[in-house]
């Protein structure tokens, strides 16, 4: 019934994602009076409900969109148009605390909902339907805790990296060669002086390390401090396929982590309708920080703002959802994965400290179990 992560991918049977995997890419920023806009995917701003028969899904979802921690309104995070039915609109709402030391405990600063109803509706003449996108949304309980809206353009992920280096970048390359050669030079001169033909045997100053010596000190220290280049540097290549992207979605898809040894411990509950697997349907990449200016915007006494590796929800495998009628509002499952801490630093050196911890005697910070870079903690069961 569990969902276990291993390493990047997922031990379940589900079917294979009939899509390819979509992405939402920063498109600039909205105007105010745009951010109310049905149907739309976006970062921040308010969300937008459908007007009159999601009057009532509007007000459950605004009264749920409280931090656990701190009592006070969530921040709209993500917003997102995906519906399961051609005849069904559907959307997905992201919520979070934006206060640093709330949002170190996932379970109680992160909630994602979606909201589904008919687009038929006897209710609606022509002239109510043929402006449902455009009809403005009363102000919500949001209005004063509010990210600036984020307008976003879908794409297909492309199949590979695409970068191309900038002159400045070319220049420095070519620099960068020249004077390693010019000091390749001076050594081989150097050395050629200083033997005056004759071989030298090993030379030993006072101050410098024998490879014995060395040796012993690469059990204890981490000299290279590699931390935790390879699974960053896969993670950095999938993002750089389009480097703007903020969202990531496909039911059924395979989310990326920075560090996928942190996730291995995680379990994904099953779907609270069915009790059937949950799989991947969206995910926020911490780009979307930086976009929606979380530390900039984070309220008086929140800190830096809220921060995270990424941000994953999580959907019934069999989306056992999409055909009940009505107005239908589901809480999903969030598992936020934390950011990569000198802890996690340290623990993927095998437990060696750092050149700089034992320069400087500094120790690695601690937190505690289920806040961001602590001990990894189940992620909340949709309610």
């Amino acid at each position: 019934q569990f969902l276990y992560f291993i390493g990047v991918r997922h031990e379940m049977t589900v079917p294979a994602p009939p899509e390819p995997m979509m992405l939402a890419v920063f498109d600039g920023y909205l105007a105010l009076s745009d951010d109310l806009l049905s149907s739309v995917t976006k970062l921040g701003g308010r969300p937008a409900f459908l007007p009159g028969r999601e009057t009532g899904a509007a007000a459950e979802v605004l009264s749920k969109a409280v931090c656990g921690r701190c009592k006070g309104p969530m921040f709209l995070v993500a917003q997102c148009y995906c519906p399961l039915r051609d005849n069904k609109n559907r959307m997905m709402y992201v919520f979070a605390c934006n206060k640093a030391c709330c949002t170190v405990f996932p379970d109680d600063a992160w909630r994602a909902f979606t909201v589904q109803c008919d687009f038929e509706d006897p209710a609606l003449d022509d002239e109510e339907a043929a402006d449902l996108n455009r009809l403005p949304q009363p102000d919500g309980a949001l209005k004063k805790t509010m990210f600036p809206p984020v307008a976003t353009a879908i794409e297909e992920e492309p199949e590979g990296e695409e970068i191309e280096q900038t002159e400045l970048e070319k220049r420095m390359q070519a620099q960068a060669e020249a004077q390693e050669a010019v000091d390749e030079s001076a050594a081989a001169t150097a050395s050629d002086s200083d033997g005056e033909g004759k071989p030298q045997g090993p030379r030993k100053d006072k101050g410098d390390a024998t490879r014995a010596e060395l040796e012993e000190l690469e059990e204890k220290v981490d000299l290279k401090n590699k931390q935790l280049d390879e699974y960053y540097e896969e993670f950095r290549s999938r993002v750089a396929r389009l480097p703007q992207q903020v969202l990531r979605y496909q039911i059924n898809g395979e989310p990326i982590f920075m560090n996928p040894e942190r996730t291995i411990a995680a379990k994904i509950p099953p779907c609270r309708k069915c009790g059937g697997p949950q799989c991947m349907e969206m995910q926020i990449m911490p780009t979307a920080i930086f976009y929606l200016r979380a530390a900039a915007c984070a309220p008086e006494g929140g800190s830096d703002g809220m921060d995270f590796a990424t941000v994953t929800v999580y959907h019934c495998a069999k989306s056992c959802e999409a055909d009940l009628p009505g107005v239908v509002v589901s809480e999903q499952t969030v598992f936020v994965e934390a950011p990569p801490t000198a802890a996690d630093e340290k623990a993927a050196r095998g437990g060696k400290m750092s050149f700089r911890e034992t320069v400087t005697g500094e120790a690695s910070p601690t937190v505690p179990p289920g806040a961001a870079g602590g001990p990894a903690a189940p992620p909340k069961k949709g309610k």
